[in-house]
């Protein structure tokens, strides 16, 4: 099955509240009966506070969403439609959480032919990643890889995008099947999407990223079908559980559609995100923003259809 699966994601307008503690020291300065912030020299001392997430507990002038000016604190102005994942191996910071602080590169590594997992963060549909997988039908006797029921376990991408970035959707593309007298590939059955900002985990010490489930979903590829979908609300014998959801018809439902541009060759589904922390600084109990934070993408292929379309048995006399 090659050319399975391509990824990107994609940057919001953002203005969010400033939640900052003054360092000891050039902070802030009195003035009569008022304390005043009023100099770039003052924002300077002041840290982005975050006890959850590592990346965000930095000085004010470092957390990326900010700018000091000499007007005073500005929100960062973000474009829409900004691709991050192209640039993730453009940035490096230390790894506080899984490697002790070693310096990390941001990319993409998979369980399964971990060589071909930057592929899906390069931007280029020409490129993929698929798992280990036979040359052909006859030659998984000798070498299954990991493309059978036993293998669809190693089938879990990670994407590092190396710095805290606030995303409002995901979007994976997957190639659209059987294309006039091509077969490119064609979209797993199932699989679940989870995203991290980069808490540890068990928090506070703990060694292991804390992951959460965007949404666990059954593409339902079938030509002109609309993808079934479900976000997992409960659990059953440890096993995440789908609530609703269903045929594809709802608004805001996510699917399968074709990608812009390539006269139906390939078809991608786009998640939109919630926050993945509270997000209610006025505490009314509803989330200020939409779109979160993000570091870490991980997507758990969970079934696929393998050689079912392909072939019934070895040789050409089974070709289907």
């Amino acid at each position: 099955m090659p050319r399975m699966l391509r990824w990107w994601a994609t940057l919001a307008l953002m203005s969010i509240p400033s939640f900052c503690i003054a360092q000891a020291g050039g902070a802030y300065r009195l003035l009569e009966n008022s304390i005043r912030v009023d100099r770039p020299s003052h924002w300077d001392n002041w840290i982005y506070q975050n006890d959850l997430v590592t990346n965000l507990n930095v000085p004010v002038s470092q957390a990326d969403i900010f700018s000091v000016e000499a007007e005073g604190l500005r929100p960062v102005f973000f474009r829409r439609n900004i691709n991050v994942a192209p640039t993730a191996s453009d940035f490096t910071y230390p790894d506080l959480v899984r490697a002790a602080g070693t310096m990390t590169t941001g990319g993409a590594n998979a369980k399964s032919n971990d060589r071909r997992a930057n592929n899906v963060v390069d931007g280029d549909l020409s490129t993929f990643w698929e798992p280990e997988t036979p040359a052909n039908y006859a030659a998984r006797l000798n070498d299954p890889g990991h493309f059978n029921l036993d293998g669809l376990a190693e089938w879990e991408l990670e994407i590092d995008l190396a710095r805290l970035v606030f995303v409002d959707s995901l979007t994976l593309i997957f190639p659209a099947g059987q294309v006039e007298d091509q077969f490119l590939g064609q979209p797993v059955k199932s699989l679940a999407l989870f995203a991290s900002m980069g808490e540890r985990f068990p928090f506070p010490l703990g060694n292991n990223l804390k992951f959460t489930l965007v949404q666990q979903i059954s593409t339902g590829y079938v030509a002109g079908k609309l993808a079934q979908g479900c976000v997992a609300s409960d659990s059953r014998d440890g096993v995440a559980v789908c609530s609703g959801g269903g045929g594809g018809s709802s608004a805001g439902q996510v699917r399968l559609v074709p990608v812009p541009g390539t006269d139906g060759r390939y078809v991608q589904m786009t998640f939109p995100l919630s926050p993945l922390d509270r997000a209610d600084w006025d505490l009314d109990g509803i989330a200020d923003i939409s779109g979160a934070f993000v570091q870490y993408i991980r997507i758990k292929v969970t079934d696929s259809d393998l050689w079912r379309d392909t072939f019934l048995g070895a040789g050409e006399e089974a070709r289907l």
